[in-house]
């Protein structure tokens, strides 16, 4: 990985100040390196220059180390900072750590150490950086390439996005295909918002209607199962020009499959009771975990259907084949997971992000975010490593819950709650649900 170049050095002491200055610049010669004597100086330079890396004295005039700490801390929190100081007293060190110091050294220490410590921030900072600049580029106009909500620099995926958003014009089916927790409801959510930007799109789980799916999507006439029952508009009318999301068709009786099929291939429906068709109002997505091919196979859709349905079809890689999407997508988590718990933000080591792309990641983005929050919710981010040892169930926990000795809260709970149904159904958002005694979209809403 390429180091980002952007280091400030902030010390009174002329001396040491020109001395490090020079070392960084034969060890480290990629380094962009900056001084600064006066720490009144100093915040203003670590925005102004957006500096990645700040190595701190702590014994200084006008502000002192600690307080220019807490306010980098504040006021650029993505800015590492390595305490460089004379004072070699552990206490100080710990206080230093906790106030947010990625490090501490004491003057006239190994330079070697402080060199690969460096290094290894710069590298943190690096993945920083680039998250930044992918998340960045989705808050512009649309353009090709680009898919709202969805953050990577995979090429395989990437691929996925382009060929997405030269389908925004059509009106045909787009089938979005992913192993379970790969992401298919947020790259679909992104496409409709590329579809229409005006209004946002409309979500079905079609395993709720499981006996009532026809009427529920296509509306019924009036008087069609007793006399005096009121028509019904279906869903598709409902939503007349807007994106509709389909999930969960495949897991259906066979019949209702090629019913709803037929109608997005023909774009036309009939309404339950009625022998008069109406057109098919919406552009529709359609979700499943299941191949086509093997859809084909099981009978599921006929060789027709097949091949219509081919017509717009996306597969999105696995996280095992996107590696290099695993720091950025850790990183976005771990955001969303402090927000969502009122904690501080953690950053991510390059350590354990190397850590993590060595997993399997059989349950997906699904897990990966799953296990973030958990580990945001028990403040220890080695459970982010841990989890994936621990896929049994602990049997001497099974008939009762343990707490750790600060209670957390109902949010905490409730996340940690949903971590481990998902783990125990695979990853699988359906089977957690109902593990978890609620409805697949409420589980939806609460992973959101």
């Amino acid at each position: 990985m390429k180091l980002y170049r952007s280091i400030l050095i902030v010390d009174d002491e002329t001396r040491w100040l020109r001395a490090m200055a020079v070392s960084l610049r034969q060890e480290v010669p990629e380094a962009r390196v900056s001084c600064c004597e006066n720490s009144r100086h100093a915040i203003d330079m670590i925005i102004g220059q957006d500096i990645d890396l700040v190595l701190l004295d702590l014994n200084m005039p006008h502000i002192g180390g600690e307080e220019l700490l807490d306010t980098i801390s504040e006021q650029a929190p993505f800015t590492r900072v390595i305490v460089v100081t004379g004072a070699n007293d552990t206490a100080t060190a710990v206080r230093c750590v906790k106030r947010g110091a990625y490090d501490f050294f004491v003057k006239g220490g190994r330079p070697e150490q402080l060199i690969a410590c460096i290094r290894r921030a710069l590298e943190v900072a690096a993945l920083e950086v680039n998250y930044r600049e992918v998340t960045q580029s989705f808050l512009g106009k649309k353009r090709l390439g680009k898919l709202p909500g969805i953050i990577s620099q995979s090429s395989k995926m990437n691929d996925c996005i382009r060929y997405a958003t030269a389908l925004t014009r059509s009106s045909y089916p787009v089938v979005i295909e992913s192993e379970s927790g790969g992401g298919k409801r947020t790259f679909a959510t992104g496409l409709a918002q590329l579809m229409d930007e005006e209004n946002s799109a409309a979500h079905l789980q079609l395993e709720q209607f499981k006996h009532s799916v026809i009427a529920t999507l296509f509306g019924r006439v009036r008087g069609v199962n007793k006399v005096g029952e009121p028509a019904q508009l279906g869903f598709f009318e409902q939503n007349r020009g807007r994106v509709v999301i389909l999930e969960g068709l495949f897991q259906l009786e066979n019949d209702v499959i090629n019913s709803v099929v037929n109608a997005l291939i023909s774009r036309q429906y009939y309404p339950l009771g009625s022998v008069q068709h109406m057109p098919l109002p919406c552009k529709v997505l359609v979700l499943t975990e299941l191949p086509l091919q093997q859809l084909r196979d099981q009978g599921k859709v006929t060789p027709t259907q097949f091949v219509a349905l081919h017509t717009h079809h996306i597969v999105l890689p696995p996280l095992r084949e996107r590696p290099e999407d695993i720091g950025l997508l850790a990183a976005q988590f771990m955001q969303d997971a402090c927000e969502h718990l009122n904690k501080p933000l953690i950053p991510l080591c390059f350590e354990l992000v190397q850590q993590l792309e060595q997993e399997s990641w059989p349950g997906n983005v699904a897990e990966l975010r799953a296990r973030v929050f958990k580990a945001v919710a028990l403040g220890n981010l080695q459970a982010l490593v841990n989890a994936a040892q621990n896929t049994e169930p602990d049997p001497d926990t099974e008939t009762q819950v343990s707490f750790p000795n600060k209670l957390p809260t109902l949010s905490e709970v409730q996340q940690l709650l949903i971590h481990e149904a998902l783990k125990r159904c695979n990853y699988s958002q359906v089977e957690a649900a109902k593990l978890l005694g609620i409805s697949q979209s409420a589980l939806s809403r609460r992973l959101r």
